[in-house]
């Protein structure tokens, strides 16, 4: 059986939280765009920070292919709690 480094929990808990605040500033977006009548600096510094959080996504599944990780369900509970069930297959050191 292969250990779970510390490093694969990080790029796994990556891997579930970059794409719900990629989300999160999406829905910000829309809602600014609906009330604000000068949205343009606000709606500037989200885009920048989604083109960051997209690179940032790219790295994760990046590491996933590097340590051979796999994660083939996500459960969420309806309340904010999540469970993965994830897979990692590397060869030994």
């Amino acid at each position: 059986m292969i250990d779970i480094t510390n490093e694969d929990h990080t790029l796994i808990k990556s891997h579930i939280i970059l794409p719900r605040v990629l989300t999160a500033f999406e829905r910000d977006i829309a809602l600014i765009k609906a009330t604000l009548k000068t949205l343009g600096p606000y709606v500037d510094a989200i885009a920048e920070a989604q083109r960051k959080l997209t690179a940032d996504i790219y790295e994760v599944r990046k590491g996933f292919r590097q340590r051979g990780i796999k994660v083939y369900e996500e459960v969420t509970d309806g309340g904010g709690g999540w469970r993965v069930d994830a897979e990692v297959s590397r060869a030994e050191y």
